[in-house]
């Protein structure tokens, strides 16, 4: 998710760069490091014939580590709409940078030069020539790279150029265009309404004065949410009615925004104060659930490591993470009695989360899971180290854990997913609490995990059929075995992970915690043979899952990945579709994106524009669990 977080502070050049970070699985994938890590020898010639961009450019620059997959995300704050066809970007990065580069909206990025901690590189894409203005940082370019989430991130002075020309733009024949009309004003001195269009490339927003016209062109095929901003004046509220359109290449659609007092969409909370969102708790399994929340990490404002809570901005707190390493982090969402366990069967609770005053466009990052056989020392399952209580900070989920991961922004979109990547223990549903959504995009204010269908994407019946039975995960303990008939009752034969004893892994009988996926297995033994065969170097590259029969939505809700990869796809099939079929919006892979990443956002009904949706996490959703069975508590 993934996804768009925020901290302004200002760099040379003028350019505006923004730090910020998710949580997210952070154990080792299968991938092989050592070429990518191995100490330096020498350094990259420099090739100055490339660099041919005199002009730095506004942007803003956030950093995030996720999944082993390091994102560096570029927001266009330059005011005009920028060329993407010859890039150059600068920045620092203590480490040696890899040379496996890519992200979105595709590019061919090349590594020029890392002269000590310098890095420079260029890229460039044909396939989508501009980057649109974008200044509430909607849908950001990114580069992405591996690395491990214990290295220093990339850092400042960060510098963004673009190759410029004097010459016109020539139309894009293969875009599309939307025609927006804004009513007259519906009662006197009311302010300029701001209409926004977003997709899942093209996001821009701007002022249409009342009565007035809004034409945007070369837009890339697709579904888009052109949606208004609420203007409050003297007591009253006045809206306009979200509008979901599909563009088509070479046609133009004409959206008519009318705004009228009072239809503003509310969430199901409205009970709740506004200075905070609410994430509610619903656990429809038959054994209690412990929820955690785990905080991702936020800049600080010196921009270096911070020593105290006061170098850290409002919501977060300074951590030390060892080894001389302090980080600000958020703080971690506490229920107001202090209890997390949720009963069996129904058991409820909620979360507030604050929205600071802090110059930040993210209110909060952060992951969430649902921990089992937790004591007051530890849980069997998702363990993040505080017990029965609240997650310590600056610590991870143990893994596997099926994480709900969010990233909610404060006057901007949201951003959601469910990741198993490293594995899972119970099946979840995100739902944002907003009215009854007409979107024809399921990815736009849907649900994540859902059991039921949604427009064209197929619900999850959680009903994981594993390749062999080493992907099943069991209590560690019980007799070894090598099929199911070695085990008797409830228990199942499957691998056990006892980290103080050799081998670390074992195929044994028990009860079922979750499921292995390969990238966890090579985590824990980077030899393990078949079927995750760990020393062979992983494949990078996507897959189209609806060539593969998953119910995934169909492009323009997707995107197709262009050229097969032959072996990415042959690694798809044997250790990623078994659980996509179970769940077609889950995050299986870091690239996973465009099939798995959603987005909501309800302005509120005050001119302070602040981001109003809240949220259910249901473990167990309709009762599913995934076959996982947990002992009475």
């Amino acid at each position: 998710m993934k996804k768009c977080l925020s901290l302004l502070y200002y760099l040379q050049f003028s350019l505006i760069a923004l730090l910020s970070f998710s949580a997210s699985a952070y154990t080792a994938p299968t991938f092989n490091l050592a070429d990518n890590y191995a100490p330096f020898t020498q350094n990259i010639p420099l090739r100055n014939a490339r660099l041919l961009i005199p002009t730095p450019v506004p942007m803003t620059v956030s950093v995030a580590n996720a999944n082993w997959v390091e994102t560096i995300s570029l927001c266009n704050t330059s005011g005009k709409s920028l060329s993407l066809k010859k890039m150059e970007f600068r920045f620092n990065y203590a480490s040696p940078m890899p040379t496996n580069i890519w992200g979105e909206p595709w590019a061919a990025w090349n590594l020029v030069s890392q002269e000590g901690a310098q890095v420079v590189l260029s890229g460039g894409t044909e396939f989508i020539p501009e980057l649109p203005s974008d200044p509430y940082c909607m849908r950001p370019l990114t580069i992405k790279f591996y690395a491990p989430p214990t290295i220093p991130a990339p850092t400042g002075p960060f510098e963004f150029k673009t190759e410029q020309s004097d010459d016109p733009v020539p139309p894009d024949e293969t875009g599309g265009a939307v025609n927006v009309t804004t009513s007259a004003s519906p009662a006197a001195d009311l302010p300029v309404p701001i209409i926004a269009i977003n997709g899942l490339v093209n996001n821009q927003q701007r002022q249409v004065d009342w009565g007035g016209r809004w034409k945007l062109s070369s837009l890339e095929p697709g579904s888009y949410l052109v949606t208004g901003v609420a203007i409050s004046a003297a007591g009253k509220t006045y809206t306009a009615q979200p509008t979901t359109v599909t563009v088509v290449a070479g046609a133009t659609v004409d959206v008519q925004m009318n705004y009228a007092q009072d239809q503003i969409a509310q969430t199901l909370s409205s009970n709740l104060q506004s200075s905070a969102r609410t994430i509610h708790f619903t656990n429809n399994c038959p054994f209690p659930i412990w929820f955690g929340l785990t905080s991702g990490i936020t800049p600080n404002r010196t921009g270096a490591s911070c020593q105290a809570d006061s170098d850290c901005y409002a919501g977060s707190v300074c951590v030390d993470r060892g080894a001389g390493s302090k980080q600000c982090f958020w703080k971690n969402p506490i229920p107001t009695d202090g209890n997390f366990k949720l009963d069996a069967k129904n058991g409820t609770s909620q979360v507030q989360i604050p929205v600071y005053e802090n110059g930040l466009n993210t209110i909060w990052s952060g992951a969430v899971a649902g921990r089992t056989q937790c004591t007051g020392q530890h849980c069997e399952t998702a363990d993040c180290g505080g017990g029965d209580g609240s997650c310590s900070l600056g610590k991870r989920f143990n893994q596997p854990a099926t994480q709900a991961e969010f990233s909610l922004g404060k006057s901007s979109p949201d951003f959601y997913n469910i990741a198993i990547i490293n594995g899972m223990n119970v099946p979840l549903t995100i739902s944002p609490l907003v009215n009854e959504s007409k979107n024809v995009n399921p990815y736009l204010c849907g649900k994540a995990g859902s059991v039921q269908p949604q427009n064209q994407m197929g619900g999850c019946n959680w009903t994981l059929q594993p390749p062999t039975q080493d992907y099943i995960w069991v209590k560690a303990g019980g007799k070894s075995c090598t099929a199911p008939k070695d085990c008797v009752g409830f228990e199942q034969c499957g691998l056990s992970y006892t980290p103080d004893q050799t081998p670390t892994l074992q195929k044994t009988c028990g009860p079922q915690l979750g499921y292995w996926t390969a990238n966890q297995i090579c985590a824990i033994d980077k030899n393990f043979g078949a079927p995750f065969n760990c020393s062979n170097k992983t494949p990078h590259g996507c897959v189209d899952w609806n060539k593969l029969g998953v119910e995934v939505a169909p492009p323009p809700y997707t995107r197709a990945c262009g050229k097969s990869d032959v072996i990415f796809e042959t690694y798809a099939r044997t250790q990623l579709l078994w659980m996509k079929k179970a769940c077609p919006s889950v995050y299986t892979y870091a690239e996973d994106d465009f099939s798995s990443t959603f987005m909501c956002q309800v302005k509120g009904d005050k001119a302070t524009e602040i981001n109003k949706v809240n949220y259910n996490i249901t473990f167990c959703p309709g009762g599913k669990t995934g076959f996982v069975t947990q002992a009475k508590s």
